[in-house]
Formats: structure tokens, sequence, C-alpha cells
């Protein structure tokens, strides 16, 4: 196992407890807390992830793939985001691969064309550059979903 590997979930923990306090962050997007139901358990799941906004639609999108908030919000249907004590609940609605695949050229295409790490590190893990054409996109969100967000209520301050 790398050293990158061991660290991951230490630096994980730490983004948590970052944005728990209401540190704001970003990395791919400005960053939040995503709380949903385990698939199997129903307890409260936490995982940072990036908050993505196009024409006033907002997004999260799987930049690292498959991984058990897209499994544990694809059986939940919702969630809560949260930074600090700002908490809004959302209902999360999967894009097909179809409508998916020009949202990330749209929304991450700046992120890959630019230089240095994050770039770098978006254009490995989704495996696309900026320049690809649309069915490029689509068939990278195969394995990267997207899922629309919609927000019923006003962002609150309530724990």
């Amino acid at each position: 196992m790398s050293f990158m590997t061991r660290l991951m979930p230490v630096i994980s923990w730490g983004i948590k407890i970052l944005l728990w306090i209401g540190v704001r962050m970003t990395i791919f997007g400005p960053m939040m807390l995503l709380t949903v139901g385990g698939r199997k358990t129903g307890k409260p799941r936490k995982v940072p992830v990036d908050l993505h906004e196009r024409n006033g639609r907002r997004f999260l999108i799987a930049t690292h793939g498959e991984g058990n908030w897209v499994y544990n919000l694809r059986a939940a249907g919702e969630g809560m985001l949260s930074l600090g004590w700002s908490r809004q609940a959302f209902t999360a609605v999967e894009l097909t691969p179809e409508a998916a695949g020009p949202v990330i050229k749209d929304v991450l295409g700046p992120l890959l064309a630019s230089q240095g790490v994050r770039g770098s590190a978006l254009r490995q893990n989704i495996g696309v550059t900026a320049d690809a054409s649309v069915n490029d996109f689509i068939n990278a969100a195969r394995s990267h979903p997207v899922f629309e967000l919609g927000f019923p209520d006003k962002p609150s301050s309530q724990s």
C-alpha cells in the first residue's frame, strides 16, 4: 500500500472536521459535507463533496468514480449538505450518462483545461481532457455519476 493510499483516510477525516466547523474549502468546487443515510443500515454517513452550480442548477459529480456516497445517495434519493451550522436538505436525481456528459463538460471543462495539480488529478480521475468530444464525456459519465439536486427549503441555521 502506497504512502498516499494510507494517508487519504487521514486527509478525508481532516477535511470533514474543517467543513464541520465551517471552514470554506475548494478543491474542484466549493466543498460541503454530505450527509446521507447508509443504503444498508440507514445510519447517517458523512463525506466531503464538491458542490457545482451552473445556470441556477446544482450538481454533485462523482469525480473519483462510484464510491459509497454514490451508492447511498442512489438508494436514499435525498440528503443534507452542511458547512458549519448551515444545513440544507435536498433531493437528488441521478442523470443519465447522455444528460450527465454535457454537464461534466460544462462544469468541469475549465478545471480539466487548467495546469497544475488540480487539472492533472481531475484529468487522471475522469479520463478526459477539456477538448474531448461530448461522446467522450458521456462515456466518462457512465463511471462518474452526476446527481442534480433540488432544494425545497431555504438554507437553515438549525442543527
